[in-house]
């Protein structure tokens, strides 16, 4: 896959984290809530590794 395409993936997996957790607050679901910031994390510590890869990549 290319980068764009990762990165693609995974900005359309945070968009329903997002969504869910839109839902888990709106119910205050706090077990629910902590998951999904879990989760978010997670997506978002893998886009920030694509881009530093892709930055090395490119450097001499």
């Amino acid at each position: 896959m290319s980068l764009y395409e990762n990165l693609s993936e995974l900005y359309h997996q945070l968009g329903w984290k997002y969504e869910e957790l839109h839902v888990a607050v709106e119910d205050d679901n706090k077990n629910e809530i902590l998951r999904l910031n879990d989760e978010i994390d997670s997506l978002m510590q893998q886009s920030e590794e694509l881009y530093i890869e892709k930055i090395h990549t490119k450097l001499p």
